[in-house]
Formats: C-alpha cells, structure tokens, sequence
C-alpha cells in the first residue's frame, strides 16, 4: 500500500467510482505491475466479488488514479494505489482509500487488511483508515512452486480460500493474522503470479516442503506460480534458511499486517460484571436505549451493559439481519420539532433475502396529498427494497413561507405546502422510517413532484449529508427566478454536488418550465457533479401521469438502475458547505452557527493529516466539531485551525455523547463521540477570501 506525499497544486478529480473491464486500458496507462497485462488486468476487473478496483477520474474523463485490492479471507486486502501527476497531492489517494473502505463494509466484508511498513508515508494512510498492527513484525518471503504445477483453466479458477497442512500440529510459526483459530489453516489470495499466504501454516520453516506442497495445487488451480509467506522478523534462523533456498524478500524492513475489522473482533472477550448476565445488545435495542428521553435511565443502562463510545456507536452503526413485514397503511406522523402532526401513507415492500431496507420520502405536489401520490411510486420500492413514505404537507404558520410557489399555483398558494428552508414533515418522515422501520440511513432517499420537487433540490441542497440520492420531477431551484436569478438560493447549489441527482422535468410542463432545471443541472455539470442524470421528457407536461414513469417503461427501468447503486457515501474529508441560516449549518462532522439573518455562512473544513484539522469559515460566529473514533485516538491531541488561529482538542469520547447525538439525528452516520464548540476569529486581513463558486466536497473515506 504506498500513497504519494508530495504537496502541490493538483488538478481538480472526479467522483470515485469502481472500475469496470472497460477501464482496461485507462488503468495500464497508470498501472506498471509486473506480471499484471491486459489480460490479466481484465480478468480482475470482470470478477468485483473478489477483486476491488476503484478509481477517479481527471476532468478530460481519463483516469487519473487508481487502487487495487482483493478479497482476502472476509477481509479487503489493500493492494496499492496509483496516482497520475496531474493528480498528486489533490488528496485522491485518500478519497480512493476511504471509498474503498465504505464499499468493503457496505459489501459485507469483515473489515479491511495491509501490509503496512512503519514509518513509511503509508502508514498515515493506514492510521487515518484505522487499521491497528496485527501480529509481530514479518519479513514477506516470495518463493517458488514446483515447475510440474498444473496451470488453470476458466472453469477451476479460484482466487481465494484456505490452506491447511495436514501434518502440521499447531502452533504454527506465524498464526492466521486474519482470524484467531490456528486449527483452520490460513487463508490465501491469487495476487497476480502469486499465492499470498495469511500466515505460516507449519510450525518451522524446516517444515517449508510440507506447506509447498499443500500450496502447490491451489496455486495451479489459480494460475500462480509462486508463494508469498510469512516469517517472524526475529526469527534469523529462518531468514537465513528462506536466503539459502533463494527465497527473496520482499521488503527491506519489517512489516506489519494493519486491520481493522468493521464487526468487531471474532472472539469477544468474556463479559464483565457490567454488562449483564443476559443476552449480548442487538443494534435495535442500542437504538431504542439512545432514543430514551430520560437521561438518567439511559446513561444506568449504558453503564449497565459496560458500553463505552465506540462500543455504543459501532451497535448503532449496525444492522439487524431481520426479516420484516410487507404492509401498506396511512400512519399519523408528528414532528418533534414543532408539535405538529400529519398523515402519512406508507408502503414497505416484501423482504427480499440479502437486501437491507431502505426508504424512499416522497413529496407530492400542490393540492395533492400522501395517499394520492403513494401508488406512482410502490412498484420502485418493491423492486429496490424501498419503504415508500408519502408524509401530506400541512400550511404553514409564517406568511413570508407561502411567497416562493405564488403566481405558479393561483390561490393555491395559501394551501398546505413544504417548507422549503426548514425540516418538519420530510425530515420527520426520514427520522420514522430509521427508528419505527429500522431503515439503512445510508440507502434513504428523497424525491418530489411540482411543489415536491422544489422542496426535493431546496433540501437536498441544506441536507444532502443525510441523504443517498434524490430525485426532483418537475421542480425547480426557486420559482423567483421566472422574475430573473435568485442569487440567495443559487448560492447553495454547490452544496448538493456531493449528493447523486436524477432530474425529470417535461419538455411541455407550461407550470414550471423546464428551463429552470436545465440551468441547474447545467451549472452543476459545470461545477464536476459526476453523479447527475438529466431527463427531459418530450412530450411531458406538469402532470407526473404524462412523465412516462409507469412501472418497466424505459424511463422507470433507468431510474431503477440508477437507484440500485445509490448508497450515502462515508464521511468526507473535507467539506466545503453553505448556509443561510443556523438551521442547515451542519455537513457531516462540521456545522456552523451564529449566521447573520440575511447572511450566507460558509465553511472549508479538511482533514491534512492525522490529528490535524484546517477550517475557513465567513458569515457565522461560531463552528462545532462532531468528532468520532473512527479518525482520533483516545486522548490523543487534535490541532484545529480556525481562521489560521490553532487551538488543541484532546479527544475524550464520551458514550452519553454518543446516545445524545444519536438521539437528535436518529443518523448513526452523524453520531458523534465528543462535541466541540470553537469561536471563529475574524479573517486575516491578509488571508486571501473565498471566491470559487465552484466549491464542492470531496467524499473520501477511509483508504
């Protein structure tokens, strides 16, 4: 694993996205491995259950770097990243690395794997990914097989699995890093020409013989030729046997094997007294126990059940593999916030074997309600393993909330609407479909119609980090704009860069004319949205019945397509958001706060190195830091830099933090195990300011 270091002005990168047998020859214009051709580079990229190649792209659409990993055992194994010289120091390397760590966890891998040397810049890499150094220092050996060794063919090919020796009588010289059971063997990987082996599966190297030959015909099997193995550093005897057979080593220095296992460990330790003599907690039931209004009986039951923070966020973070019950019925839904309530048609699809619930929010438009607009959309939930969720708006208290849909809807206007700035029912509905339904935050999507519509870019744009995807159907950024550019609302369009977008607005629609979505996707595209579907109807007027989306028509099919890959991407980075006002101040783990009414607050928050946080920030008194385990050690020390003013955070998680946090997001994605408050001091008067309106977020996560 080697990730480039060099800091300098870089060209601008694309979304991450995985890499097809199509990508065959943009990767070999990056890629120099010995033994890894066309042929066999088109082979790995035609079988994504067992290897890994993500990869982003340069704004000419060529690939601009690379990582390559496969699966190893249940485990991802990193195998190296690649990176063009427009590209150097952009911060790709790390964009890939945690993109390839989100996909590994939603794929269902244990957790990720490598072989990390230490003090080498791929150990930061390694550190900011969390992968903690497994087993004692080794020397990789590359060795040989037998000459006589059959070669594969299409039909026997594996590229993973175990390996045992059957003379061999434990303990083996180097145990299976990747699990704890000496008795099954170690896993291997076909990695180009060689079998790489999880551990030394004998008990001495002078047992070499016993465990080449047990390697021999899954190499054959696989089409490799030799063998890489495992030796302990401070075993010289065995260095020096390995040299004498002409073994060659595969790194000077010592390495370790970095893990981290998304599950937790394989084996956990015996309960302690403060955990209970019951049943072990399931996701669900840290869900129900953070969502508890009495603090004093959750934090009795956290101590109880002896949850620290990354104990009691990772059991957030999960998932209950339960069947659940197809139904169909109008549910009252309340909005915490406010008080006020409404009705909500609901549809949950039949549960589907291997398929974790998600939800799709549906806003109907002006006139409508939640029962009427609830049939367009079953049929997609049904095939995505979508709960369908259609709240019914409800009018509004302050009368300025009913001028942005006047002169488009006539007296309508004074009718039921959203909130287009606010939460209330939409994200009331998203929070239900998480606690009530137990829906996957990170597979929650939002889509509206006409009015919907609006409200569909309006809060994707304020809360696209809660989102995996939304889909506005003859909307628009802000009727205003039939009376020219509405600048204030314009401003937030960079905010839903990082937020995949599928746009559908009728060619005919004489209410909310299409131009107004064209200008948005077309200023978007501009900006490097690579994650946007523009579809204009030709014969499509405002009505949803006329926008040709009935179920298996040749629009429902590509939106269908298009939804099946839709999953929130990790935390980020670094972020760049907008804010008008102290309501949508959040993205992710920065918020801001304090915005001047008729104010445009904005932040540039990014992470340059392990324990070490730059922000910018104009318009707002104040920024928050929602900080997690996942990229701070305990007690370690965090260096925040506000408006080039340094202070010191030591991270002290903190479980109630962690159930508070969940409790007012409902999100496990946005929990957060220690909450900072940071004044913001005033710019520098020679800092220059922020002017690119092409600002936008780069997703990445760990490697």
């Amino acid at each position: 694993m080697n990730a480039p270091h060099e800091k300098k002005p870089a060209a601008e990168e694309g979304p991450v996205r995985r890499l097809t047998p199509d990508d065959t020859e943009g990767v070999l214009r990056i890629v120099a491995l010995e033994e890894l051709d066309a042929a066999a580079l088109t082979r790995e990229l035609a079988r994504p259950d067992d290897y890994l190649w993500m990869g982003v792209d340069l704004p000419d659409g060529r690939l601009g770097a690379v990582h390559r990993s496969m699966r190893w055992g249940e485990h991802l194994l990193l195998k190296g990243v690649f990176v063009d010289e427009p590209l150097r120091g952009s911060g790709a390397a790390l964009q890939l690395a945690f993109a390839l760590r989100d996909t590994a966890r939603a794929e269902g891998y244990a957790g990720l794997a490598a072989w990390v040397e230490p003090r080498k810049p791929e150990a930061a890499l390694a550190h900011m990914l969390r992968l903690r150094a497994t087993g004692p220092l080794l020397h990789r050996f590359d060795l040989p097989l037998p000459a006589d060794v059959p070669y594969a063919t299409e039909a026997t090919a594996r590229s993973h699995g175990r390996l045992q020796v059957a003379a061999a009588t434990p303990p083996p010289l180097v145990a299976d890093l990747l699990t704890s059971d000496e008795h099954e063997g170690v896993h291997w990987v076909h990695d180009r020409h060689r079998l790489v082996l999880s551990g030394f599966p004998a008990a001495s190297v002078t047992d070499l013989g016993q465990v080449l030959a047990a390697a021999a015909p899954l190499a054959g099997a696989a089409g490799a030729h030799r063998v890489e193995l495992p030796v302990p550093a401070a075993d010289l005897p065995a260095a020096f046997h390995l040299a004498s057979l002409k073994a060659h080593r595969l790194s000077r220095t010592p390495v370790r094997l970095g893990r981290t296992d998304f599950r937790g460990p394989r084996r956990e330790p015996p309960r302690t007294r403060a955990e209970g003599a019951g049943p072990r907690m399931m996701p669900s039931e840290a869900r129900t126990l953070s969502l508890q209004p009495d603090d004093e009986r959750a934090h009795a039951e956290l101590s109880r059940h002896g949850l620290d923070a990354t104990r009691l966020r990772t059991l957030l973070e999960g998932l209950d593999d339960r069947p659940w019950r197809a139904w169909s019925d109008t549910v009252e839904l309340v909005d915490e916030a406010s008080g006020r309530s409404t009705a909500m048609a609901v549809h949950v699809p039949p549960h589907r074997p291997g398929r974790r619930l998600g939800a799709l929010i549906v806003l109907h438009g002006a006139g409508g309600s939640g029962e009427q607009i609830l049939p367009y959309f079953t049929a997609l939930g049904d095939r995505l393993s979508l709960a369908v969720l259609a709240p019914t708006a409800q009018e509004l208290g302050a009368p300025e909330h009913h001028l942005d849909v006047a002169g488009i809807f006539g007296s309508r206007f004074r009718m039921p609407r959203w909130d287009l700035t606010g939460q209330e029912f939409p994200h009331a509905a998203l929070r239900w479909a998480r606690t009530v339904l137990g829906a996957d935050p990170d597979r929650c999507v939002l889509a509206g119609v006409s009015m919907g519509g609006l409200a569909t870019w309006n809060l994707g744009m304020r809360y696209w980090h809660s989102l995996a995807a939304a889909v506005p159907l003859n909307g628009a950024l802000s009727i205003w704009e039939s009376f020219g550019p509405d600048r204030r609302t314009r401003a937030l369009l960079p905010n839903a860069l990082p937020l995949p977008l599928f746009v559908v607005h009728g060619a005919e629609d004489s209410r909310i004319p299409p131009r107004f979505d064209r200008e948005s996707v077309a200023t978007l595209r501009e900006q490097g949205h690579g994650a946007l579907e523009y579809v204009e109807v030709p014969d499509g007027a405002h009505g949803l019945d006329t926008l040709g989306l009935a179920e298996d028509s040749p629009l429902f099919r590509r939106l269908e397509r298009w939804l099946s890959r839709a999953r929130r991407a990790g935390l980020p980075l670094e972020i760049r958001h907008r804010a008008d006002n102290d309501t949508h101040g959040r993205a992710h783990w920065v918020e801001l706060g304090g915005i001047e009414p008729g104010a445009r607050g904005e932040v540039h928050a990014r992470w340059t190195a392990p324990g070490r946080a730059e922000i910018d920030v104009s318009g707002a008194r104040r920024v928050t830091l929602h900080l997690r385990g996942d990229r701070l050690p305990v007690g370690g020390a965090l260096s925040v830099t506000v408006n080039g003013e340094e202070s010191t955070v030591v991270f002290t998680p903190d479980a109630d933090t962690v159930r508070r946090t969940f409790r007012d997001t409902a999100d496990a994605g946005l929990v957060a195990e220690q909450v900072v408050h940071l004044d913001v001091p005033p710019p520098s008067p020679t800092e220059p300011t922020e002017t690119n309106e092409h600002a936008r977020c780069r997703n990445a996560d760990p490697i």
